[in-house]
C-alpha cells in the first residue's frame, strides 16, 4: 500500500510539471504569448555572443625594415620623336607590343627628301660615267693627269651627297633603338607630324630600378645587398623582394636625404614602370619571437591592445549531484523524487522559453569572453608585428571580428553551436526526458495493478 501511494504521489507531480497550474499555468501562457504558441518550430532566442574569428600566438622570425615610398622607373626607357616633317603614312606597332633594336614603329611621307634622294642619285650615276671615260681618255693620253683628278673629286662629292640624301631618307622611318614594350603610341595615320612631335614611348620591363630618399640618419644601416621588399601602395598584399643595388655616398643638403636604388627581383611580372611603391629595405632581423597577426592589434590613442579569448570552464554536474544524495540522505525517498520533479519542470520551462526576464541564458559548451589587453610591440612587416609583452605562447587572439567588441564581452567561434543549434539538441533532450517519464509512470501502473490488495480490517463496534 505504502509503494502505491509513493507512485500515486510521483505521477501527480509529473502531472503538475507537465501540465502546470495556478501561477505556474499563468506564467506557462504568458510564455506562449510572449514566444509564439509554444510549439516546437519557434525561432532561437538572439545570440548574446559575437561571432569572431581567433589566431593562437605563436614563435616566428620578423624584420625591422626602413620605410620608404618611391616610383618604379625603368634603366631604358626612350621617348621617339621624327627626325623629319611630314605626314604619318603607316603605325605599325601598338601599346604593349614587343619590340626589338632597330625595327621601324612609324613610316613618314616627305616628298622633298625623296625628290633630293633621287636627283643625288642621277648625279651619282652621271659622275660615275664620267670618271670612266675620262679614264679611258688617260690611258690613250688624250687626257691630263689634273683633269682626271678633277673629274674624280666631283664623283666623291656625288657620292656624299647621295649618302647624306639616304641618310636624310631614313627619317621618314621612326626605328626603335633599344629591346623593349611600346609603352604609349602618341601618332595616328594621316598625321601631320615634325621633329618636335612625339611619336612613342618604349621601356625595358625587365631592367626595373626604384631610387627612394632616405633620411640622413639612416645612412650608417644601408649596405649594397641588404634584402628589400617593394609593396604597391594600392595593393599591399603584393609584396616583390628585391635588394640595394645602388647607395649614393652623398647627402643632398637642401634635404638631408640620400638616395638609395633598389632592384626587384629580374623575373617578377608585377611592378610596372610609373607604379608608386612603398621601399621597406631591412635593417635587422629577429628569429623565435612571439608573433601576431598585424589586423588581430588595435590602437587607442597610439596604444596597441588586443582581445585575448578566455574559457570559464563549465559548471558540471557533480556538485549537484553530491547535494542531491545528501538531500536523499536527509529527508528520504520524498525529497529526492520532489527535487527531481522541480529539476524536469526548470528545464521544461528554460527550454520553451518562459524563464524569468532577468535570468542570463544559459549556454552549453565553453563560456568564451574576450578580455582586452595591452600589448608591447616590437619589429612590424606588412603583415606581422612582433609582440615583446603582454601575450604568452598559444594566448586565443581574436583577429575578426573585434572592431566593436568590448572587455569582458562574450563571443562565439566559428566551432561554437549557434542558437539554432542548442535548441534542436534541448528540444531533443527534453522529448527524450518525457518518454522516460511516461515509460516510469506505466511501470507503476503495472505494478500497482499486479500486487495484491490487502484484506479490510474490522472496524471496533462503537458503544451506544
Amino acid at each position: 500500500m505504502r509503494r502505491s501511494l509513493l507512485l500515486l504521489v510521483v505521477l501527480t507531480l509529473l502531472l503538475v510539471a507537465c501540465g502546470g497550474g495556478g501561477k505556474d499555468a499563468k506564467r506557462s501562457m504568458r510564455g506562449k504569448n510572449k514566444h509564439g504558441d509554444g510549439d516546437d518550430d519557434e525561432a532561437p532566442p538572439p545570440d548574446p555572443r559575437t561571432l569572431v574569428e581567433a589566431v593562437e600566438v605563436s614563435t616566428g622570425a620578423v624584420g625591422q625594415y626602413v620605410v620608404s615610398s618611391a616610383v618604379v622607373e625603368s634603366e631604358a626607357a626612350v621617348d621617339l620623336l621624327p627626325e623629319t616633317s611630314g605626314v604619318v603614312t603607316a603605325v605599325r606597332v601598338e601599346e604593349g607590343d614587343a619590340v626589338h633594336k632597330g625595327q621601324v614603329l612609324a613610316v613618314i611621307e616627305n616628298p622633298n627628301l625623296e625628290a633630293t634622294l633621287a636627283r643625288a642619285g642621277a648625279e651619282l650615276e652621271r659622275a660615275e660615267q664620267t670618271y670612266g671615260e675620262l679614264q679611258r681618255l688617260r690611258q690613250a693620253n688624250a687626257l691630263s693627269e689634273r683633269e682626271l683628278l678633277d673629274a674624280h673629286h666631283a664623283l666623291e662629292t656625288a657620292r656624299t651627297s647621295h649618302d647624306e640624301a639616304q641618310r636624310m631618307g631614313a627619317y621618314t622611318r621612326v626605328v626603335s633603338p633599344i629591346d623593349g614594350h611600346v609603352a604609349a603610341r602618341y601618332i595616328k595615320y594621316g598625321q601631320l607630324v615634325g621633329p618636335a612631335t612625339p611619336a612613342f614611348r618604349v621601356v625595358d620591363l625587365d631592367e626595373l630600378r626604384v631610387v627612394a630618399q632616405l633620411p640622413e640618419r639612416d645612412l650608417a644601416r644601408i649596405r649594397v645587398g641588404q634584402p628589400a621588399q617593394l609593396v604597391p601602395v594600392y595593393d599591399a598584399e603584393l609584396v616583390v623582394p628585391g635588394e640595394v643595388l645602388r647607395l649614393s655616398p652623398v647627402v643632398d643638403s637642401q634635404t638631408g636625404t640620400f638616395r638609395v636604388t633598389v632592384a626587384p627581383v629580374s623575373d617578377q611580372q608585377l611592378l610596372r614602370p610609373g607604379q608608386f611603391v612603398s621601399v621597406r629595405i631591412q635593417v635587422d632581423h629577429h628569429t623565435d619571437t612571439l608573433v601576431l597577426p598585424r589586423r588581430a592589434v588595435l590602437y587607442e590613442r597610439g596604444d596597441p591592445y588586443v582581445f585575448r579569448v578566455t574559457e570559464a570552464p563549465v559548471e558540471e554536474d557533480e556538485e549537484k549531484d553530491e547535494d542531491e544524495e545528501k538531500d536523499e540522505e536527509e529527508q528520504g525517498f520524498m525529497a529526492k523524487i520532489k527535487a527531481k520533479i522541480a529539476e524536469f519542470q526548470d528545464k521544461a520551462a528554460q527550454a520553451q522559453g518562459m524563464g524569468g526576464d532577468d535570468e542570463e541564458e544559459e549556454l552549453p559548451g565553453p563560456k568564451r569572453q574576450a578580455e582586452r589587453v595591452e600589448i608591447e610591440l616590437g619589429f612590424l612587416e606588412v603583415e606581422t608585428v612582433e609582440v615583446m609583452g603582454g601575450l604568452d605562447p598559444g594566448d586565443l587572439v581574436v583577429s575578426l571580428g573585434h572592431e566593436a567588441l568590448r572587455d569582458e564581452a562574450r563571443v562565439r567561434l566559428p566551432e561554437d553551436p549557434t542558437m539554432a543549434e542548442i535548441m534542436e539538441q534541448r528540444k531533443a533532450k527534453r522529448e527524450a526526458e518525457e518518454a522516460e517519464a511516461e515509460e516510469a509512470a506505466g511501470e507503476a501502473d503495472e505494478a500497482d495493478d499486479d500486487e495484491p490488495a490487502e484484506p479490510a480490517r474490522a472496524e471496533p463496534a462503537r458503544a451506544e
